[in-house]
Parts: C-alpha cells; sequence; structure tokens
C-alpha cells in the first residue's frame, strides 16, 4: 500500500500526509485542495497497518481520507475520514460457504446493492470512520475506495436500463451521487492505480474519450497489461480483510468466468488461500463477502445488474463440471 503515514495514530486527521499536485488544473473548475499557480495541490493520506489484538488475533486497520494520487475528473472531491480494522486474511475453509445463492432473487439482494452485508462479529470488524466507508467493497492501493453499485442498484459502468447518473472520469471514478460528502470511488478497477497511466493523456470523463468510450474493459485492461501489473499483483484490500489482486493471474493469463464464486473470491491450488480477483465483468472487484457458490456454474443464474456481467463471459458447455467440495 501507498502509506502516507510514519506510524499508526488514532485519527485521519492526524496521520502525516503526501502532496499530490494536479498541473494545468482548469481555471474554470474549483480546486479541491489548494491552488498554487496554474496548479491543484491536496494532502493524501493513508495509514494501512497490522497489529495483534487481545487474543493474538492479526488485525490490520486501515485509515485513508479517500484523496486520489492522480488527478480526478471533477471538482467535487473532498477528504473522508474512512477508517476501519478487520481480521487480516481469515482463514477460511473450503467446505464453507458465507454466502450460498440458490435463487435470482437472493443473488441479486446481495450482489447488486450499494450496500452489502458482513459477519461483522466473526470478521472482527470494528468501524471507526463515517457511514460512507460501510458501502465500500474494497480499497485501493493508494488508498481510494472501490464500489460496484450505484443508488439503483446497476453497475454505473454499464447499468442495466438507466444512463450513467455521473459519468466516470478515465480513471473510471467519480462522486457520490446527491452526496455532498464528496467521496471519490473507483466503480472498476482502476487504470490509474499504475503510476504510469496517465503519462501523456489528458484528464477527462470517459465519454470523452474515444477508447475509453467504446470499450471500459479494454480501457481499464490497458493500465495493466505491461510489468509488473500484467502478473498476480496486489491492488487492494476488500472490506472483509482478505487480498485484492488485479485481473492477471500468476501466469499472465486474465481470470476466467470459471475461476470465479459470485464475489470474485477464488481459492489458491492448495485451497489453503482465499482471495479475491479484478474481473472484466461486473461487480469488477469483490462483489460481497465470500467464500461462496458459484450460481453461474451451479444453476445458470446471474446477478442482473449490468449490461457486461459474468454471463457475456461464460460458457457452460465449455467450462469444466464444478469441482466437489473437499
Amino acid at each position: 500500500f501507498r502509506n502516507t503515514c510514519d506510524q499508526f495514530t488514532e485519527h485521519v486527521d492526524d496521520m502525516t500526509s503526501q502532496e499530490v499536485t494536479c498541473a494545468d488544473w482548469p481555471a474554470m473548475k474549483p480546486c479541491i485542495g489548494r491552488s498554487e499557480g496554474s496548479n491543484c495541490v491536496w494532502d493524501r493520506k493513508l495509514c494501512v497497518t497490522c497489529f495483534s489484538d487481545a487474543d493474538g488475533i492479526t488485525k490490520i486497520r486501515l485509515q485513508t481520507n479517500n484523496m486520489p494520487d492522480h488527478c480526478p475528473g471533477n471538482s467535487l472531491v473532498k477528504p473522508q475520514n474512512f477508517d476501519y480494522e478487520v481480521i487480516f486474511n481469515a482463514k477460511q475453509n473450503s467446505g464453507t460457504l458465507v454466502n450460498e445463492f440458490t435463487t435470482q432473487n437472493d443473488l441479486d439482494n446481495e450482489v447488486c446493492p450499494i450496500h452489502h452485508d458482513f459477519t461483522t462479529n466473526s470478521l472482527r470488524m470494528i468501524e471507526h470512520g463515517t457511514i460512507e466507508s460501510t458501502r465500500s467493497l474494497a480499497f485501493a492501493i493508494n488508498g481510494v475506495a472501490f464500489q460496484s453499485a450505484n443508488q439503483r442498484s446497476q453497475d454505473p459502468v454499464k447499468p442495466m436500463d438507466e444512463t450513467n447518473e455521473q459519468p466516470l472520469d478515465i480513471c473510471l471514478g467519480h462522486n457520490q451521487r446527491n452526496s455532498d460528502s464528496g467521496m471519490y470511488h473507483y466503480h472498476d478497477f482502476s487504470p490509474c492505480l499504475n503510476e504510469n497511466f496517465l503519462a501523456g493523456k489528458k484528464m477527462e470523463e470517459c465519454i470523452n474519450n474515444a477508447e475509453c468510450e467504446k470499450d471500459t474493459v479494454a480501457w481499464a485492461l490497458s493500465g495493466y497489461d505491461k510489468a509488473p501489473w500484467n502478473r498476480k499483483k496486489v491492488i487492494g484490500l476488500a472490506k472483509d480483510g482478505h487480498v485484492l489482486y488485479g485481473p492477471y493471474d500468476d501466469s499472465g493469463s486474465l481470470w476466467q468466468s470459471a475461476d470465479v464464486d459470485a464475489c470474485n473470491g477464488v481459492w489458491s491450488d492448495d485451497q489453503e488461500d482465499f482471495f479475491y480477483v479484478a474481473t472484466q465483468w461486473h461487480p469488477y472487484v469483490s462483489g460481497c463477502q465470500g467464500p461462496a457458490n458459484s450460481p453461474h456454474k451451479e444453476f445458470e443464474i446471474y446477478p442482473q445488474c449490468s449490461l457486461n456481467g459474468i454471463d457475456k463471459y461464460y460458457d457452460a458447455d465449455a467450462a469444466p463440471a464444478p469441482t466437489p467440495l473437499p
């Protein structure tokens, strides 16, 4: 993680920060931090630390003001107070599911909404920050939140029947709709996590960029197509404390629909490690708390909240039969 802290502090406001400069900030837009000539400068704060609780359980605490380390596409961004702790990489049993979906309604009710349920007690999850933090499915390595839905319970990248209420920028992020909070967040695995991605590019809305508008999936992947990003690489932390990896596996292949459960969760080959991965389809990152079953493989049911859902990528006839759990 791109920590700015020297050591743990009790409050995000008290953390050390890193200055981020966006050169040639548009004159007609208010700066999201402080103006220095034609530049807009703001303070980014992120502190991700591990510690042992009173019972000797390893926990991770993530504290962030949610300010990006790159230019955003609008001037509504404001610092946040996101702060929570959770068991780090909690041991899971591959034969035990946190979520099991057998009906369309059950699947849609968990994967599609902006708010998701977590087993907070078993995860020893404690929220120290604001309410907006609870709606985040994961946090990127730069401290910016991931969300997978809009307030209509649809994918803002490719909504089912509604136009995107606020266009995404070319980092595939935007601000919370109808909210004064100024919460910037990503709705896809952002290509801008690659610090070199924006070099030579103009920050603008995705709909105004021909490549981004034409194929958002290819645009997102273009930030990961070169080493070291085109191998299994950490891009964030899921809200439940499990690691979130990028769109490529160890071999340099994109994760396939047959690899993941309903929450975009994956088991290691030895079934010892559970983690989440970024995918070409919605929910793009961790979509709910896993481990879960794979209803797209078992029942051929798919979340109905995106025009870029897993059903566009899964071929039941070509997929191998599900492996029985031990």
